[in-house]
């Protein structure tokens, strides 16, 4: 006995069937079909939903790289920026020395931002009747904790190491090395500490 099945198993309701309208399936068949919203309502909600994913993944995409904003961090309180004057005001060396940290704490095309070195060093000797300057140069923070600078003042380098003192509570600690250009003038290290202006 043969009977209309509307919703066959393998059917689903997915598209339009024929079946036998009799018992005997010899006389007239009768054609089923299915309206257009019932067939295209299952299939649109889908890829209606995969067209939004996809186009909220392009504009994730396209705003990331056209409205990219560098990365942001904190940058720590450095101890010895500013200003220092030599602890001891009759010192004949290093009468006082700047240094300025340039906080960079975005990343910009995989460098760091602003470009540049992170440390200014400006460095002042002992000179009458004014203290002469050596001019700013870079400094590098070594992986010992010292800040690091060259001075190139033509008849001799001078390397100055700068970090706070461990011994003397809320002083910085300074050791300029000087190396003489001239072979016959012996090069001198001096130690000195200072004190906030």
């Amino acid at each position: 006995m043969l009977a209309e099945r509307g919703n066959h198993s393998m059917n689903n309701g997915a598209y339009p069937c024929t079946f036998p309208a009799t018992e005997s399936g010899i006389t007239g068949r009768k054609r089923k079909t299915m309206n257009t919203q019932t067939l295209v309502q299952p299939l649109a909600q889908p890829l209606a939903r995969s067209l939004l994913q996809s186009l909220a993944l392009l504009l994730l995409l396209v705003g990331s790289v056209v409205f990219q904003q560098p990365a942001h961090a904190a940058c720590p309180v450095q101890e010895e920026a500013g200003s220092w004057v030599n602890a001891w005001s009759k010192a004949n060396s290093v009468a006082r020395v700047e240094l300025s940290f340039i906080c960079q704490d975005q990343i910009k095309d995989g460098r760091p931002y602003p470009p540049g070195p992170a440390w200014i060093v400006q460095v002042f000797g002992r000179c009458e009747p004014y203290d002469c300057d050596w001019n700013e140069t870079a400094a590098d923070r070594l992986a010992t904790g010292h800040l690091y600078a060259i001075y190139d003042q033509g008849f001799a380098i001078r390397h100055v190491y700068a970090q706070m003192s461990k011994f003397r509570r809320d002083q910085l600690w300074v050791y300029t090395w000087t190396d003489f250009k001239d072979p016959n003038r012996p090069d001198y290290g001096v130690h000195d500490w200072f004190v906030r202006k």
